[in-house]
């Protein structure tokens, strides 16, 4: 296992306005990509093989509850995005507060 030194930038990564959109941007690129596996085409590829070998009312069904629960994930991963820019924003807020309330100033 690698490991790494921790430095200042790793840090404060988010603690700052371009560090907090780098996070916002970073933790919801990944979510975009699970998105896009969600919809893709093993997702595609997994329905026509279910059809290929599977048939009659309970496969439809089958694949109907599967589509529900995907979409449900999918809804879920879509509110967590929002719930992540929400916390890492209200986060950096309290921070930058709590700096100017605790930090005197130098005359």
């Amino acid at each position: 296992m690698a490991s790494s030194s921790l430095t200042m930038e790793k840090a404060t990564y988010a603690r700052s306005t371009s560090g907090a959109k780098s996070a916002i941007n970073n933790l919801q690129g990944d979510l975009d990509k699970v998105i896009k596996t969600l919809n893709g085409s093993k997702y595609t590829d997994f329905k026509k093989t279910v059809a290929k070998y599977w048939s009659g009312s309970d496969a439809t069904r089958f694949l109907a509850n599967v589509e529900v629960q995907r979409k449900s994930v999918e809804a879920q991963i879509k509110n967590l995005k929002s719930s992540i820019s929400t916390a890492i924003t209200n986060d950096k807020q309290q921070f930058d507060k709590f700096q100017n309330t605790t930090i005197p100033s130098v005359k």
